[in-house]
């Protein structure tokens, strides 16, 4: 038979739009965790706690720019304009 299995980290499966992103960002997840969004030169800025699912995080009162959103596995970039 042809199967094929598909394997995936589940700590990092993490999904953020849209982006670049004016008033609002949208975060895809599958578990409980903490994230931080720095700027472009480290400064943490926020940080928040998700849970499991979708989370809609507000981002209009940030300045228009580069940011990092990082949870203890990965760094997604992302642009506030």
């Amino acid at each position: 038979s042809n199967t094929v299995n598909v394997y995936y980290n589940k700590k990092s499966d993490f999904i953020v739009y849209p982006n670049p992103a004016k008033n609002y960002i949208t975060i895809i997840h599958h578990q409980k965790e903490l994230i931080s969004i720095y700027n472009n030169k480290g400064e943490k800025v926020r940080k928040i706690v998700l849970l499991p699912g979708q989370s809609k995080i507000d981002i209009s009162n940030l300045q228009n720019g580069i940011y990092y959103i990082k949870n203890k596995n990965i760094a997604l970039k992302i642009i506030k304009e």
